[in-house]
């Protein structure tokens, strides 16, 4: 695959301040597709350094420069960290959970999702990333962490394992699900202290699901 970037400007940007860039987020989008119109809202107050279609293919809203409005400007507790001026955001085009009625699969607006694109996962439903996605992310991420200097890893591996909520992990994973007060309080201290690379937005923020437990991460970090 070849990685083409097209450009379409987003208005909802800021400065990095002295913050150098030393994570890429993803995410998804949770739509089927408008995330780049949203995005050039200046109303929506929000938007991501990329977004990759369902196609594979890869639009760039915010320059590398500057700070894209995706993961939050308020500094992860107990640092000075701020996530939106630290990072890049790759947003990745996928309704994420799926619901599953008598009808079917839906999604949280309630359109049909064919169940031949739905995945399991631990009793919970979700749409699947294509192949171009994450051939497209796999590019989009390495050349990132290669031109700004961000190790090209999952930031978090190597940390040791943690309990929460009465779950024991051996070491943090690739998916943490949202949850309430105090979910990610654990990464949200010292395991972000001079760490690196690439994770996911449920590692940021507690309340965030994405990208989800169903990505396929040892492809987009060159592991398979």
């Amino acid at each position: 695959m070849v990685l083409r970037i097209k450009k379409i400007a987003s208005p909802n940007y800021s400065s990095r301040g002295d913050e150098k860039p030393r994570m890429v987020v993803l995410h998804y989008t949770a739509d089927g597709g408008a995330a780049v119109e949203w995005f050039r809202n200046p109303e929506s107050k929000a938007s991501a350094h990329y977004v990759v279609a369902r196609d594979g293919s890869v639009v760039q809203m915010v320059d590398l420069a500057h700070s894209a409005w995706h993961a939050g400007q308020r500094g992860l507790r107990g640092l000075k960290i701020k996530p939106n001026r630290s990072s890049v955001g790759i947003e990745i085009v996928n309704w994420g959970e799926i619901i599953k009625t008598s009808g079917g699969f839906r999604t949280w607006t309630g359109e049909i999702v064919p169940a031949d694109g739905v995945v399991e996962v631990e009793g919970r439903y979700w749409q699947e990333y294509t192949d171009e996605q994450v051939e497209a992310v796999r590019l989009v991420a390495e050349k990132t962490c290669d031109d700004l200097g961000i190790p090209y890893r999952f930031m978090f591996d190597g940390q040791p394992g943690f309990t929460r909520a009465g779950r024991a992990y051996d070491a943090v994973p690739y998916y943490l699900p949202a949850g309430g007060r105090g979910t990610n309080s654990r990464l949200a201290n010292w395991r972000f202290k001079g760490n690196s690379g690439v994770c996911g937005h449920c590692h940021v923020a507690r309340t965030k699901d994405d990208p989800g437990p169903h990505l396929d991460w040892e492809t987009i970090l060159g592991l398979k």
